[in-house]
């Protein structure tokens, strides 16, 4: 996504985490890594 406000893409990043398709990675450091849940 370009040109999208940082509480709107926290937002939509919350909304994705709790539909199940994105899981918060257990790496730690100043960034929040996310990792794209497939289910074949």
């Amino acid at each position: 996504m370009n040109h999208t406000s940082q509480a709107t893409a926290l937002r939509d990043i919350r909304d994705l985490v709790e539909k199940g398709i994105l899981r918060k990675t257990d790496e730690a450091g100043r960034s929040t890594n996310y990792e794209l849940i497939l289910n074949y």
